[in-house]
């Protein structure tokens, strides 16, 4: 006897959220486990070898698809900051700050740093610069075949794994606030 299209709706309803459960029993365990993990002895060390084996450089740089290793002046800083209540890094234009600090969050979010729950946040004196950190960090996941979700709205955006979050803020928006006040020179 053939089935009703209502007892085929109900079997497949039923097939999808098995699936579902399946998932979510999957993904609890998964984070079970790395909760339980605990963080690797040298963190800076472990984010450094992480990045150089499982991270590709994305497409529109020069050296893209290389393998992603962190500049000597990132490792060092993070060596000298990393038990520092606060540290602050200036650094000349061009010199891979995006891409240090894309390291640093892909590293929280799903490499050897990772801890369910994480929840990180950069914020930009622009919108639009806010949008080129995350835009670095979701070229670079997808490059290297990372499982993150992007999600560009509320603008800027955030980045998520089942790990945690990654917010990109923006303190000015080119489009509705007003201009960044310039100093002005002594008369």
């Amino acid at each position: 006897m053939a089935k009703t299209n209502a007892e085929r709706q109900a079997d497949f309803r039923a097939r999808q959220r098995a699936e579902r459960d399946a998932a979510e029993r999957d993904r609890r365990e998964r984070l079970a486990e790395l909760a339980a993990t605990p963080l690797p002895a040298d963190p800076v060390g472990a984010l450094v070898e992480w990045a150089a084996e499982t991270l590709t450089i994305p497409p529109g740089h020069p050296a893209a698809g290389e393998a992603m290793a962190l500049p000597d002046f990132a490792v060092s800083f993070l060596r000298d900051s990393w038990t520092a209540h606060e540290s602050a890094l200036s650094v000349a234009r061009k010199n891979a700050k995006s891409a240090f600090a894309a390291v640093l969050v892909l590293g929280h979010l799903c490499g050897p740093l990772a801890r369910p729950g994480w929840r990180g946040a950069v914020a930009s004196i622009t919108k639009p610069k806010a949008a080129e950190l995350r835009a670095q960090v979701a070229a670079i996941a997808e490059a290297s075949a990372l499982d993150v979700t992007v999600k560009r709205s509320p603008y800027p955006g955030t980045i998520s794994t089942d790990c945690g979050e990654f917010e990109v803020l923006a303190a000015y928006s080119t489009q509705t606030d007003p201009p960044i006040p310039q100093e002005c020179d002594p008369p």
